[in-house]
Order: C-alpha cells, then sequence, then structure tokens
C-alpha cells in the first residue's frame, strides 16, 4: 500500500455509538478485517482522499439484522456528504419485514440519485453463491446481493492488481468468483432495455448486474 500523504485525512465517526472489540467475537473479527480492507484500498486507489468510516455497534448478518442501523448511517452520510459500504444476500430479505427494509432503502437510494449523489455497492466474492440466514447454508440455486442488485446503486466487482517490482501497475484481472447476476427482487430498469436480444432472454424481465 502506498504511503499516506500529506493531504490524507482519515476520520472514525461511531454516530450509533461503539462497543469494545472483543478478539473471541467471530462478527466483530470478521468485520475489522472486512472495514481494514475496504479502507485500505480505498486509499490505495486514491492515496490523497479524505476517508470517513462510519461504524455501527449492531452486527449485519443476514436479512434485516443490523440494516436498520445501516439506514440511520446511510443518511446520516447522504446529510453529511460522506458514505457506507455493507451487503446481504437478497433472498434474505424476501419476507415481510425484509421487504421493508428493501423499501426504506430504495427511497433512500432514490433520494440520493435525486441529489446527483452516486452510490456503489460491492457485487460480492462468492460468486452466485450466497448464503442463507444461518449463515453457514448456501442457496442450491443462483442468488445476488442487495445494495448492488438495487437499479439506484451501482455495483462494483472485485479485481487483482499486477505491479512491478518498482510499484507501477501493469494490469488487472477481474475475480472469478466475484458477485452478479440476476435480480429475483427487481424489474428490469429502463436502462438495460438496449441489451441484445440474447440478454434480454436470460433476464426475463429482471435487473441484472455484471460481476
Amino acid at each position: 500500500m502506498p504511503r499516506a500523504t500529506a493531504c490524507l485525512t482519515r476520520l472514525l465517526l461511531p454516530p450509533l455509538g461503539t462497543l469494545p472489540f472483543d478478539p473471541t467475537n467471530s462478527h466483530q473479527v470478521g468485520w475489522a478485517f472486512e472495514t481494514t480492507l475496504d479502507v485500505e484500498w480505498a486509499h490505495a486507489l486514491a492515496p490523497g482522499a479524505n476517508i470517513v468510516l462510519l461504524t455501527s455497534p449492531v452486527s449485519e448478518t443476514e436479512g434485516v439484522q443490523g440494516l436498520p442501523q445501516f439506514l440511520f448511517l446511510e443518511n446520516y452520510a447522504l446529510a453529511h456528504n460522506l458514505g457506507r459500504s455493507w451487503g446481504t444476500t437478497e433472498n434474505t430479505l424476501f419476507d415481510s419485514a425484509g421487504q421493508k427494509v428493501i423499501t426504506n432503502f430504495e427511497n433512500f437510494y432514490r433520494a440520493a440519485a435525486q441529489r446527483s449523489v452516486t452510490v456503489l455497492a460491492s457485487a460480492g466474492d462468492g460468486g452466485s453463491s450466497n448464503v442463507e440466514l444461518n449463515e453457514t447454508t448456501y442457496y442450491p440455486f443462483p442468488t445476488v446481493g442487495f445494495p448492488a442488485s438495487s437499479p439506484f446503486v451501482t455495483a462494483v466487482g472485485g479485481t487483482s492488481l499486477y505491479a512491478n517490482g518498482a510499484g507501477n501497475y501493469q494490469f488487472e484481472i477481474g475475480w472469478i468468483g466475484g458477485g452478479g447476476g440476476v435480480s429475483q427482487q427487481f424489474s428490469e430498469p429502463a436502462h438495460q432495455n438496449l441489451l441484445s436480444a440474447s440478454v434480454q432472454q436470460t433476464l426475463a424481465n429482471r435487473a441484472a448486474f455484471p460481476m
């Protein structure tokens, strides 16, 4: 990773409070790893950027767990021109509680779009395999993640970067196991109507996003 530059600002904000870090808590350890990875990559891609990290005391697992808190943070980020990152299997939100959560987030993403704010979300790194609510069993059919599946969100896939001995960029390769696919929640948005006939047959009037 490149060294921090003089103009780099890293700010940690916990609007909902914090919890003591417990190294035996797998959720805290997992999110600490993901958070560190996100901040490091953001710094690698934009070493002069001001990085603001919002944290929640409630772990986001699968389903609606932690999502109301994340929506609060995203609204906080929009109001203060900040940012936030997370994702969950779309299928874990198909019950009534999950549909309410999706509606609330879609209202927020629509409001962000109206303010010309681009919302980015990870396409995921598990291919079309995503876990169920128990976090151990995988769905036996292709699934995608939310909010990457939202028509108001730009899904971003992962890449492996290659550099020479001097650290100069050479090339990058998209992850074979990157997420992406066809949504079971959202209908095909208008901006995908111009895709080829063969692609339209695969979409079957559903929204899709690449890995």
